[in-house]
């Protein structure tokens, strides 16, 4: 795995060349790790920087190189598409906010920018209009408008299938994220709301300490839901030296401790020192560091890769493989995980009843 990580540090600048040169069986694995977390395209970068003597033989190259134009290709789609529906939520009288995919464009270095491999877009609904006035929103409208637009759709606690286009993706956010325990998904909700009128919408994008929190939700609650690929952390990582670039400055200690996400960041900020950085881990962050290492390498993009885990497209042995896959995760995050059962069956009556005409 050392040549995968190598080369990852290579596309970021940290290193000019890998530490040795990869057989073509290893290049071969390679690149199907590159696949498996979605960073075909950033890898791409790295070998055009590496030394020719260390490149991938020519067919391997050229096939991709075909990965990477594709990529780029539907990057460029991804963010016309972003435009658009942002555009058309202001016409139908809201105001919105891109979170994640097309609204990292901004932050990833001008090598990288169009070889981010894109997902869906996330939208998250923050304000409506009336009268050129900026009004507060309320989920049920949200909702009711989500429905009108595009009846029978699946609907979850933070979102709903949005699909407008018949190419891309769309979720249209309820709320950025959640917690399964209580206090915490309390305080995150209130913390959302508080934070919603601070949203840059000609950019596109969330300008405050905000878009961090997120993109730190995004791989904690994928983490519980199966798994979690590097793609997503290495957004993270993106967007932190941004800040720290551009700010001088961390996350908010005080405001991690608050969401109950303190440990967690420590563990993640281990794995990207290791990963982006090839840094020397400390002893002290070794041990819990290294298990969310090995099960996001286990896991792949969305534990779509992860041998671990049953395929399976019924309800209920979703349901049982999700909760093995928790169960693995309880000694590092026991309050999450002992409480994701219950958040479920709270989650199936906030649906069954239409809990959400009272929020």
């Amino acid at each position: 795995m050392s040549h995968f990580f190598e080369l990852i540090q290579v596309a970021l600048g940290h290193r000019t060349k890998l530490s040795t040169t990869p057989s073509p069986k290893e290049w071969e694995e390679i690149y199907q790790s590159g696949i498996n977390h979605t960073l075909t395209g950033i890898l791409y970068s790295g070998i055009e920087r590496l030394p020719k003597e260390q490149q991938p033989d020519l067919s391997l190259l050229w096939l991709w190189n075909d990965d990477t134009k594709k990529i780029e290709e539907d990057n460029t789609q991804h963010r016309k598409r972003a435009s658009q529906l942002l555009n058309k939520l202001l016409r139908d009288g809201y105001k919105a906010v891109i979170f994640k995919g097309p609204s990292l464009y901004p932050y990833y270095p001008d090598t990288l920018k169009d070889r981010r491999t894109p997902g869906d877009i996330d939208v998250w609904i923050v304000s409506a209009t009336k009268d050129g006035r900026t009004i507060p929103v309320s989920l049920r409208q949200i909702i009711e408008y989500a429905q009108k637009t595009l009846p029978d759709r699946f609907l979850c606690y933070v979102h709903y299938d949005f699909d407008v286009f018949s190419d891309v993706p769309v979720e249209l956010h309820l709320r950025p994220s959640f917690l399964c325990i209580p206090l915490y998904n309390h305080r995150l909700q209130k913390w959302f709301r508080s934070v919603a009128h601070e949203v840059k919408y000609e950019d596109t994008q969330i300008q405050t300490d905000a878009y961090c929190i997120l993109l730190l939700l995004h791989i904690y609650k994928h983490l519980f839901e199966t798994g979690i690929g590097l793609r997503q952390l290495l957004d993270f990582y993106i967007v932190l030296e941004y800040y720290k670039t551009n700010d001088h400055k961390d996350l908010d200690k005080a405001l991690l401790s608050y969401l109950g996400l303190s440990q967690f960041y420590q563990d993640l900020r281990y794995v990207m020192s290791v990963v982006f950085n090839g840094e020397e881990p400390t002893p002290t962050a070794n041990e819990r560091g290294q298990f969310l290492l090995d099960e996001i390498m286990n896991a792949g993009n969305f534990g779509h890769h992860d041998q671990r885990i049953k395929q399976t497209t019924g309800k209920t042995s979703f349901a049982i493989e999700k909760l093995k896959h928790n169960f693995r995760l309880l000694r590092q995050y026991p309050s999450e995980v002992l409480w994701e059962p219950f958040f479920r069956i709270y989650h199936w009556m906030w649906r069954a009843f239409r809990l959400w005409r009272f929020e």
